[in-house]
Protein backbone atom coordinates (compact mmCIF):
# COMPACT_ATOMS: atom_id res chain seq x y z
CA UNK A 1 0.00 0.00 0.00
CA UNK A 2 2.83 2.49 0.58
CA UNK A 3 4.50 1.59 -2.66
CA UNK A 4 1.31 2.10 -4.48
CA UNK A 5 0.95 5.62 -2.64
CA UNK A 6 4.18 6.60 -3.33
CA UNK A 7 3.70 5.92 -7.31
CA UNK A 8 0.47 7.86 -7.25
CA UNK A 9 1.77 10.36 -5.61
CA UNK A 10 4.66 10.90 -7.92
CA UNK A 11 2.80 10.15 -10.92
CA UNK A 12 -0.13 12.54 -10.22
CA UNK A 13 2.97 15.27 -9.65
CA UNK A 14 4.34 14.24 -13.35
CA UNK A 15 1.36 14.56 -15.08
CA UNK A 16 0.57 17.88 -13.73
CA UNK A 17 4.15 19.13 -13.97
CA UNK A 18 6.77 19.54 -16.46
CA UNK A 19 9.30 16.75 -16.47
CA UNK A 20 12.50 19.00 -17.40
CA UNK A 21 12.20 23.42 -16.95
CA UNK A 22 14.55 25.79 -18.43
CA UNK A 23 14.60 28.48 -16.74
CA UNK A 24 16.72 31.71 -15.09
CA UNK A 25 17.48 31.98 -11.27
CA UNK A 26 16.06 34.87 -10.61
CA UNK A 27 11.90 35.88 -11.05
CA UNK A 28 11.89 38.21 -13.82
CA UNK A 29 11.90 36.05 -16.98
CA UNK A 30 13.83 36.32 -20.13
CA UNK A 31 13.59 37.88 -23.38
CA UNK A 32 14.54 36.07 -26.53
CA UNK A 33 13.13 32.90 -26.06
CA UNK A 34 11.86 31.77 -29.20
CA UNK A 35 15.23 30.64 -30.05
CA UNK A 36 15.43 28.59 -26.82
CA UNK A 37 12.12 27.29 -27.21
CA UNK A 38 13.59 25.76 -30.79
CA UNK A 39 16.46 23.69 -29.32
CA UNK A 40 15.02 22.73 -26.55
CA UNK A 41 11.52 21.82 -28.13
CA UNK A 42 14.34 19.77 -31.15
CA UNK A 43 15.89 18.21 -28.79
CA UNK A 44 12.31 17.01 -27.13
CA UNK A 45 10.73 15.97 -30.04
CA UNK A 46 13.90 14.18 -31.08
CA UNK A 47 12.91 11.85 -27.67
CA UNK A 48 9.27 11.60 -28.21
CA UNK A 49 8.79 14.96 -26.18
CA UNK A 50 7.43 18.41 -25.94
CA UNK A 51 8.26 21.71 -25.00
CA UNK A 52 6.07 24.93 -24.43
CA UNK A 53 6.16 28.38 -23.05
CA UNK A 54 5.12 29.26 -20.06
CA UNK A 55 4.94 32.24 -17.70
CA UNK A 56 3.90 31.82 -13.86
CA UNK A 57 3.68 34.43 -10.78
CA UNK A 58 1.57 34.45 -7.64
CA UNK A 59 -1.55 36.73 -7.62
CA UNK A 60 -4.95 36.97 -5.25
CA UNK A 61 -8.07 35.79 -6.61
CA UNK A 62 -10.95 37.65 -5.75
CA UNK A 63 -14.78 36.84 -6.13
CA UNK A 64 -18.03 38.32 -4.99
CA UNK A 65 -17.72 36.45 -1.91
CA UNK A 66 -13.62 35.47 -1.07
CA UNK A 67 -10.75 35.34 -1.27
CA UNK A 68 -7.89 33.38 -2.16
CA UNK A 69 -4.06 33.19 -3.23
CA UNK A 70 -3.56 31.50 -6.82
CA UNK A 71 -0.64 30.67 -9.05
CA UNK A 72 -1.37 31.74 -12.41
CA UNK A 73 0.17 30.16 -15.26
CA UNK A 74 0.35 31.61 -18.71
CA UNK A 75 0.55 28.73 -21.34
CA UNK A 76 0.32 28.56 -24.87
CA UNK A 77 -2.87 26.98 -25.92
CA UNK A 78 -1.55 25.22 -28.91
CA UNK A 79 1.59 22.72 -27.05
CA UNK A 80 0.44 23.13 -23.49
CA UNK A 81 -1.74 19.98 -23.92
CA UNK A 82 1.32 17.91 -25.34
CA UNK A 83 3.27 18.82 -22.05
CA UNK A 84 0.76 18.58 -19.01
CA UNK A 85 -2.37 16.67 -18.92
CA UNK A 86 -4.27 19.96 -18.41
CA UNK A 87 -7.20 19.44 -21.38
CA UNK A 88 -7.69 16.10 -19.82
CA UNK A 89 -8.29 17.11 -16.33
CA UNK A 90 -11.19 19.48 -16.98
CA UNK A 91 -14.22 18.13 -16.04
CA UNK A 92 -16.26 21.56 -15.98
CA UNK A 93 -16.81 23.76 -18.71
CA UNK A 94 -14.17 23.63 -21.72
CA UNK A 95 -10.66 24.83 -23.08
CA UNK A 96 -11.97 26.19 -26.12
CA UNK A 97 -13.52 28.87 -23.86
CA UNK A 98 -9.94 29.83 -22.51
CA UNK A 99 -9.13 30.33 -26.52
CA UNK A 100 -12.47 32.32 -27.60
CA UNK A 101 -13.49 33.59 -24.60
CA UNK A 102 -16.75 35.43 -26.33
CA UNK A 103 -18.50 31.64 -26.50
CA UNK A 104 -19.09 32.56 -22.36
CA UNK A 105 -21.09 34.73 -23.24
CA UNK A 106 -23.66 32.79 -25.26
CA UNK A 107 -23.53 29.06 -22.87
CA UNK A 108 -26.43 26.75 -23.70
CA UNK A 109 -29.09 26.53 -21.22
CA UNK A 110 -27.72 22.83 -20.82
CA UNK A 111 -24.23 23.23 -19.84
CA UNK A 112 -23.08 22.32 -16.75
CA UNK A 113 -21.42 25.23 -14.89
CA UNK A 114 -20.67 23.61 -11.77
CA UNK A 115 -21.71 20.75 -9.30
CA UNK A 116 -23.29 21.24 -6.13
CA UNK A 117 -21.48 19.64 -2.08
CA UNK A 118 -22.98 16.01 -3.35
CA UNK A 119 -22.00 16.43 -7.29
CA UNK A 120 -25.92 16.83 -8.83
CA UNK A 121 -24.68 19.18 -11.48
CA UNK A 122 -25.62 23.24 -11.87
CA UNK A 123 -26.92 24.18 -15.11
CA UNK A 124 -26.49 27.38 -17.21
CA UNK A 125 -30.18 27.90 -17.98
CA UNK A 126 -32.34 30.16 -19.85
CA UNK A 127 -30.58 33.50 -20.22
CA UNK A 128 -32.77 36.28 -19.52
CA UNK A 129 -34.04 38.51 -22.77
CA UNK A 130 -35.53 41.70 -22.91
CA UNK A 131 -38.82 42.02 -24.63
CA UNK A 132 -38.91 43.27 -28.47
CA UNK A 133 -41.13 46.05 -27.64
CA UNK A 134 -38.69 47.84 -25.08
CA UNK A 135 -37.27 50.91 -26.43
CA UNK A 136 -33.91 51.10 -28.29
CA UNK A 137 -32.73 53.43 -25.43
CA UNK A 138 -33.95 51.68 -22.69
CA UNK A 139 -32.25 48.89 -24.31
CA UNK A 140 -28.94 50.78 -24.96
CA UNK A 141 -28.83 51.86 -21.62
CA UNK A 142 -29.15 48.65 -19.76
CA UNK A 143 -25.82 47.13 -18.68
CA UNK A 144 -23.82 44.38 -21.15
CA UNK A 145 -21.88 42.00 -20.58
CA UNK A 146 -18.03 42.34 -21.18
CA UNK A 147 -15.58 40.16 -22.89
CA UNK A 148 -12.98 39.35 -20.93
CA UNK A 149 -10.12 36.58 -20.80
CA UNK A 150 -10.64 33.50 -19.55
CA UNK A 151 -9.39 31.25 -16.85
CA UNK A 152 -9.34 28.23 -16.23
CA UNK A 153 -9.32 27.02 -12.44
CA UNK A 154 -8.67 23.89 -10.05
CA UNK A 155 -11.81 22.32 -8.65
CA UNK A 156 -10.58 23.53 -5.27
CA UNK A 157 -9.89 27.02 -5.81
CA UNK A 158 -13.36 27.15 -7.52
CA UNK A 159 -15.00 26.10 -4.39
CA UNK A 160 -13.16 28.30 -2.33
CA UNK A 161 -14.05 31.05 -4.41
CA UNK A 162 -17.81 29.97 -4.81
CA UNK A 163 -17.94 30.58 -8.52
CA UNK A 164 -19.03 28.50 -11.34
CA UNK A 165 -18.33 28.55 -15.61
CA UNK A 166 -19.32 31.75 -16.67
CA UNK A 167 -18.77 34.08 -13.31
CA UNK A 168 -16.77 36.82 -12.94
CA UNK A 169 -13.61 37.43 -10.67
CA UNK A 170 -10.82 39.58 -10.24
CA UNK A 171 -6.93 38.65 -10.34
CA UNK A 172 -4.60 41.01 -8.40
CA UNK A 173 -1.13 40.93 -8.83
CA UNK A 174 1.30 42.43 -6.62
CA UNK A 175 3.69 43.56 -9.48
CA UNK A 176 1.95 47.06 -9.64
CA UNK A 177 2.73 50.39 -10.47
CA UNK A 178 3.78 53.30 -8.37
CA UNK A 179 1.14 55.57 -7.28
CA UNK A 180 0.69 58.37 -4.27
CA UNK A 181 -0.07 55.64 -1.66
CA UNK A 182 3.37 53.37 -2.85
CA UNK A 183 3.20 50.78 -5.34
CA UNK A 184 -0.78 49.74 -6.34
CA UNK A 185 -1.67 46.49 -7.34
CA UNK A 186 -2.63 45.64 -11.10
CA UNK A 187 -6.26 44.00 -10.85
CA UNK A 188 -7.92 42.58 -13.88
CA UNK A 189 -11.29 40.98 -14.48
CA UNK A 190 -11.71 36.95 -15.56
CA UNK A 191 -13.93 35.37 -16.24
CA UNK A 192 -13.91 31.26 -15.33
CA UNK A 193 -13.92 29.34 -18.49
CA UNK A 194 -13.22 25.76 -17.32
CA UNK A 195 -12.64 23.33 -13.65
CA UNK A 196 -9.67 21.05 -13.77
CA UNK A 197 -9.65 18.49 -11.60
CA UNK A 198 -5.97 16.82 -11.08
CA UNK A 199 -6.10 14.64 -7.93
CA UNK A 200 -3.87 16.78 -5.86
CA UNK A 201 -4.71 18.84 -3.82
CA UNK A 202 -2.46 21.04 -3.79
CA UNK A 203 -2.81 21.80 -7.52
CA UNK A 204 -6.58 21.87 -7.48
CA UNK A 205 -6.70 24.65 -4.51
CA UNK A 206 -3.43 27.11 -5.99
CA UNK A 207 -3.74 26.98 -9.78
CA UNK A 208 -5.10 29.04 -12.24
CA UNK A 209 -4.33 28.92 -16.35
CA UNK A 210 -4.90 31.98 -18.69
CA UNK A 211 -3.74 32.42 -22.10
CA UNK A 212 -0.10 33.40 -22.37
CA UNK A 213 -0.50 36.85 -23.73
CA UNK A 214 -2.74 37.77 -21.32
CA UNK A 215 -0.35 36.84 -18.48
CA UNK A 216 2.38 38.97 -20.06
CA UNK A 217 0.47 42.01 -19.59
CA UNK A 218 -0.73 40.92 -16.24
CA UNK A 219 2.26 40.80 -14.97
CA UNK A 220 3.82 43.32 -17.13
CA UNK A 221 6.78 41.42 -18.90
CA UNK A 222 5.59 42.35 -22.18
CA UNK A 223 7.11 39.59 -24.53
CA UNK A 224 9.41 37.68 -21.95
CA UNK A 225 8.69 34.10 -19.81
CA UNK A 226 9.33 33.00 -16.71
CA UNK A 227 10.59 29.16 -18.25
CA UNK A 228 10.24 26.53 -20.86
CA UNK A 229 8.28 23.28 -19.75
CA UNK A 230 9.55 20.15 -21.44
CA UNK A 231 7.98 16.34 -21.06
CA UNK A 232 9.49 13.16 -22.13
CA UNK A 233 7.46 10.53 -22.60
CA UNK A 234 9.34 8.19 -19.94
CA UNK A 235 9.95 10.36 -17.19
CA UNK A 236 12.02 7.92 -15.07
CA UNK A 237 14.61 7.88 -17.85
CA UNK A 238 14.56 11.66 -18.02
CA UNK A 239 18.52 11.48 -16.87
CA UNK A 240 18.80 10.11 -20.70
CA UNK A 241 17.42 13.38 -22.22
CA UNK A 242 19.03 15.94 -19.55
CA UNK A 243 22.49 15.90 -20.91
CA UNK A 244 20.64 16.76 -24.69
CA UNK A 245 18.95 20.06 -23.07
CA UNK A 246 21.95 20.85 -20.82
CA UNK A 247 24.16 20.98 -23.79
CA UNK A 248 21.41 23.08 -25.74
CA UNK A 249 21.16 26.05 -22.96
CA UNK A 250 24.79 25.97 -22.74
CA UNK A 251 25.71 26.84 -26.47
CA UNK A 252 22.46 29.19 -26.03
CA UNK A 253 24.16 30.83 -22.77
CA UNK A 254 27.49 30.87 -24.89
CA UNK A 255 26.55 32.93 -27.46
CA UNK A 256 24.90 35.42 -25.01
CA UNK A 257 27.70 35.37 -22.89
CA UNK A 258 28.70 39.32 -23.85
CA UNK A 259 25.17 40.59 -23.64
CA UNK A 260 24.98 43.07 -20.91
CA UNK A 261 22.35 41.64 -18.05
CA UNK A 262 22.06 38.54 -19.53
CA UNK A 263 21.15 36.38 -16.59
CA UNK A 264 22.07 32.68 -17.68
CA UNK A 265 19.77 29.87 -18.64
CA UNK A 266 19.39 26.71 -16.46
CA UNK A 267 17.93 23.10 -16.95
CA UNK A 268 15.91 21.65 -13.99
CA UNK A 269 14.73 18.20 -14.13
CA UNK A 270 11.73 16.47 -11.88
CA UNK A 271 13.97 14.37 -10.08
CA UNK A 272 16.32 17.79 -8.93
CA UNK A 273 13.02 20.01 -8.59
CA UNK A 274 11.07 17.26 -5.91
CA UNK A 275 14.37 15.72 -4.84
CA UNK A 276 13.37 16.58 -1.26
CA UNK A 277 9.40 15.23 -1.20
CA UNK A 278 10.61 11.89 -3.00
CA UNK A 279 13.62 11.43 -0.06
CA UNK A 280 10.93 11.86 2.35
CA UNK A 281 8.53 9.16 0.62
CA UNK A 282 11.26 6.63 0.43
CA UNK A 283 12.43 7.38 4.14
CA UNK A 284 8.57 6.85 5.02
CA UNK A 285 8.57 3.51 3.19
CA UNK A 286 12.02 2.24 4.58
CA UNK A 287 10.51 3.64 8.21
CA UNK A 288 7.19 1.55 7.98
CA UNK A 289 9.44 -1.64 6.87
CA UNK A 290 11.39 -1.16 10.06
CA UNK A 291 8.15 -0.40 12.27
CA UNK A 292 6.81 -3.32 10.98
CA UNK A 293 9.76 -5.79 11.92
CA UNK A 294 9.44 -4.72 15.39
CA UNK A 295 6.64 -5.36 15.74
CA UNK A 296 6.98 -9.02 14.73
CA UNK A 297 9.54 -8.97 16.94
CA UNK A 298 7.38 -8.33 19.63
CA UNK A 299 5.14 -10.76 18.68
CA UNK A 300 7.24 -13.43 18.74
CA UNK A 301 7.85 -12.96 22.71
CA UNK A 302 4.70 -14.73 22.43
CA UNK A 303 6.31 -17.82 21.09
CA UNK A 304 9.31 -17.48 23.68
CA UNK A 305 7.20 -17.31 26.50
CA UNK A 306 5.30 -20.28 25.54
CA UNK A 307 7.75 -22.58 24.44
CA UNK A 308 9.52 -21.75 27.91
CA UNK A 309 6.11 -22.50 29.85
CA UNK A 310 6.16 -25.53 28.00
CA UNK A 311 9.67 -26.51 28.53
CA UNK A 312 8.95 -26.27 32.60
CA UNK A 313 5.95 -28.36 32.11
CA UNK A 314 7.33 -31.03 29.97
CA UNK A 315 10.65 -31.34 32.36
CA UNK A 316 9.70 -35.20 33.60
CA UNK A 317 9.05 -36.05 29.85
CA UNK A 318 12.15 -34.34 28.66
CA UNK A 319 14.21 -36.57 31.16
CA UNK A 320 12.04 -39.63 30.39
CA UNK A 321 13.69 -38.81 26.79
CA UNK A 322 17.11 -38.68 27.93
CA UNK A 323 16.84 -41.72 29.67
CA UNK A 324 16.19 -43.65 26.42
CA UNK A 325 18.70 -42.16 24.76
CA UNK A 326 17.59 -39.13 23.28
CA UNK A 327 20.51 -36.36 22.72
CA UNK A 328 20.66 -32.62 23.30
CA UNK A 329 20.31 -32.42 20.03
CA UNK A 330 17.26 -33.97 19.36
CA UNK A 331 15.26 -32.78 22.38
CA UNK A 332 16.31 -28.93 20.57
CA UNK A 333 15.12 -30.00 17.43
CA UNK A 334 11.73 -31.05 18.54
CA UNK A 335 11.01 -27.96 20.08
CA UNK A 336 12.62 -25.45 17.48
CA UNK A 337 9.93 -27.45 15.29
CA UNK A 338 7.52 -26.75 17.53
CA UNK A 339 7.64 -22.98 17.50
CA UNK A 340 8.32 -23.08 13.82
CA UNK A 341 5.23 -24.54 13.51
CA UNK A 342 3.48 -22.02 15.07
CA UNK A 343 5.10 -19.09 13.58
CA UNK A 344 4.60 -20.60 10.23
CA UNK A 345 0.77 -21.16 11.35
CA UNK A 346 0.35 -17.23 12.43
CA UNK A 347 2.36 -16.12 9.16
CA UNK A 348 0.40 -17.67 6.92
CA UNK A 349 -2.83 -16.85 9.10
CA UNK A 350 -2.15 -13.29 8.59
CA UNK A 351 -0.49 -12.46 5.21
CA UNK A 352 -3.65 -14.38 4.19
CA UNK A 353 -5.84 -12.74 6.04
CA UNK A 354 -3.95 -9.57 4.97
CA UNK A 355 -4.02 -10.39 1.20
CA UNK A 356 -7.62 -10.74 1.03
CA UNK A 357 -8.32 -7.42 2.66
CA UNK A 358 -6.11 -5.60 0.36
CA UNK A 359 -7.60 -7.30 -2.31
CA UNK A 360 -10.93 -5.88 -1.23
CA UNK A 361 -9.65 -2.27 -0.70
CA UNK A 362 -7.92 -2.71 -4.40
CA UNK A 363 -10.91 -2.04 -6.33
CA UNK A 364 -12.18 1.25 -4.26
CA UNK A 365 -8.70 2.63 -2.50
CA UNK A 366 -9.19 4.39 0.61
CA UNK A 367 -11.12 7.70 0.62
CA UNK A 368 -8.98 10.84 2.08
CA UNK A 369 -9.87 13.88 3.28
CA UNK A 370 -8.44 16.23 0.39
CA UNK A 371 -8.52 19.38 2.50
CA UNK A 372 -6.20 17.26 4.79
CA UNK A 373 -3.78 15.23 2.34
CA UNK A 374 -2.31 15.38 -0.83
CA UNK A 375 -4.41 13.60 -2.65
CA UNK A 376 -8.44 12.68 -2.21
CA UNK A 377 -7.75 8.51 -2.44
CA UNK A 378 -5.25 6.66 -1.25
CA UNK A 379 -5.07 3.44 -3.51
CA UNK A 380 -4.10 0.12 -2.53
CA UNK A 381 -1.95 -2.17 -4.57
CA UNK A 382 -1.62 -6.08 -3.84
CA UNK A 383 2.39 -6.34 -4.37
CA UNK A 384 3.42 -9.69 -4.16
CA UNK A 385 7.20 -8.95 -4.01
CA UNK A 386 6.20 -6.99 -0.67
CA UNK A 387 4.24 -9.55 1.00
CA UNK A 388 6.66 -12.42 0.39
CA UNK A 389 9.06 -10.11 2.29
CA UNK A 390 7.16 -9.31 5.05
CA UNK A 391 6.52 -13.31 5.33
CA UNK A 392 9.94 -14.33 5.00
CA UNK A 393 10.81 -11.62 7.46
CA UNK A 394 8.31 -12.88 10.06
CA UNK A 395 9.21 -16.29 9.49
CA UNK A 396 12.73 -15.44 10.21
CA UNK A 397 12.13 -13.66 13.18
CA UNK A 398 9.85 -16.41 14.83
CA UNK A 399 12.22 -19.03 13.54
CA UNK A 400 14.92 -17.41 15.39
CA UNK A 401 13.00 -16.64 18.69
CA UNK A 402 12.62 -20.65 18.89
CA UNK A 403 16.42 -21.36 19.94
CA UNK A 404 16.48 -20.04 23.20
CA UNK A 405 13.55 -21.86 24.74
CA UNK A 406 14.96 -25.26 22.13
CA UNK A 407 18.62 -24.20 23.95
CA UNK A 408 17.07 -24.43 27.41
CA UNK A 409 15.19 -28.05 27.04
CA UNK A 410 18.23 -29.38 25.63
CA UNK A 411 20.44 -28.36 28.75
CA UNK A 412 17.69 -30.26 31.12
CA UNK A 413 19.61 -33.08 32.67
Amino acid sequence: MEERGIRYRKRKILDNTAHIVVDTPGSAGFESWKPVLEKTREVAEKNGGAATPVVGGDAMASSATNTAGVLVRGVDIDTIGSVIKLLDNIEIGSFDYLVDPDKLLHLPETEIVGRGPGGEPYFKGPTFEMPSDVSPELRDALPKKEVLPGVVLGRELAKSLHVMVGDELTLLSPMGELGPMGIMPRARKFRVAAIFYSGMYEYDASHAYVRLDVAQRFFDMESAISRIDIRVPEPEKVAAVRPAVDAAVAAINQQKAGVAGYEPLRGRDWVEMNKNLFSALALEKIATFVILSIAIAVASFCIICTLLLMVTEKTKEIAVLKSLGASDGGVMGIFMLEGILIGAFGTVLGVVTALAFCLGLSWTGVRLDPDVYYIDRLPVNVDLVDYGLVALAAFSICSIATIYPAFTASRIK
